[in-house]
Formats: C-alpha cells, sequence, structure tokens
C-alpha cells in the first residue's frame, strides 16, 4: 500500500530576467505556506516518512520546510518531477509501498493526481501553491488511487 500526498510548492518569486525558472525561490508567504500544509499533515495523522522532490529550487526549499516540521533528515530529488515531465514517467518512478510525500509543480501535479485517481491526467484539480492532496493505492498506476483528503494552505 502506497499512501501519497501530493503537494504543490509554496508560493514563488515571479519570473525575472536572468532568471532560471528552476532557480525561482519561495517567497516569505510561500515558506510560511509550506509550513502551514506540513502543520496540517501532523494534525490530520498524515505523516509522510519520506519526502520526494523536484529538484528546482522552490520545490526544494517548500519540501525542506515540510522536512523540518515532519522530522524528515533527506529529500530525494528526482528529475521526473520537475513541470514540464511525463505524467506516465512520473508513475514509474514512485514507490510501491510507503507514505510519500511528493512536492512537485503544476502542471504535474494535477496530471498526476487525475491520471491516479480517474485514469485521465486531464481531470486532476487544480492546486493552489503549497496545497495538497492525499490519495492511497495498492500500487502505483493509472485509475488505482483513492482520494483520501485535500489540504489547502491558509495562512
Amino acid at each position: 500500500m502506497l499512501q501519497l500526498t501530493i503537494m504543490r510548492h509554496g508560493e514563488a518569486e515571479p519570473m525575472a530576467r536572468g532568471v532560471k525558472d528552476a532557480d525561482r525561490k519561495l517567497t516569505p508567504y510561500g515558506l510560511n505556506q509550506a509550513v502551514r500544509t506540513a502543520q496540517q499533515l501532523v494534525a490530520l495523522e498524515q505523516t509522510p516518512e519520506t519526502i520526494i522532490c523536484s529538484p528546482y529550487c522552490r520545490a526544494q526549499q517548500t519540501a525542506r520546510e515540510c522536512a523540518d516540521i515532519l522530522g524528515i533528515e533527506t529529500l530525494q530529488l528526482d528529475d521526473g518531477f520537475t513541470p514540464d515531465a511525463s505524467v506516465t514517467e512520473a508513475i514509474e518512478k514512485l514507490p510501491e509501498t510507503g507514505n510519500v510525500l511528493l512536492v512537485s509543480h503544476m502542471p504535474l501535479v494535477s496530471y498526476l493526481t487525475g491520471l491516479l485517481i480517474d485514469g485521465n491526467p486531464y481531470v486532476g484539480p487544480g492546486y493552489g501553491t503549497a496545497s495538497a492532496v492525499v490519495i492511497e493505492l495498492e500500487y502505483p498506476a493509472a485509475g488505482l488511487g483513492r482520494f483520501i483528503r485535500r489540504i489547502d494552505s491558509v495562512v
């Protein structure tokens, strides 16, 4: 059994000339959003034991804030969870068991949620910054997920 919490990164700095998308950082508000979502996971007893995240700066910052609150020491960075990553390849990178927090980006988080729950990447929910969806899966494959809850960051 896999319990997967799919989370979008917190609010990031806007695109700026000379700054690569991968290097954009969280705003102070985005950092607070990440903390709030992690606190809600703890309060709801949805505490992951592993965090996988995109290597982009804003996703790593979000994941680190969550890790601090969840008591997780190591982040697993994976290029398969960047904004334009293939949703089918992302599913292949998921572990088969455990309680995992995945921190990534739109549109991947929406496509991944739609594909895992409904078998269709185009029916996934919208994700506000630092919001998350908790899914249970017997095995990570299209259409096999069961929606547990949605967590929206309110700061």
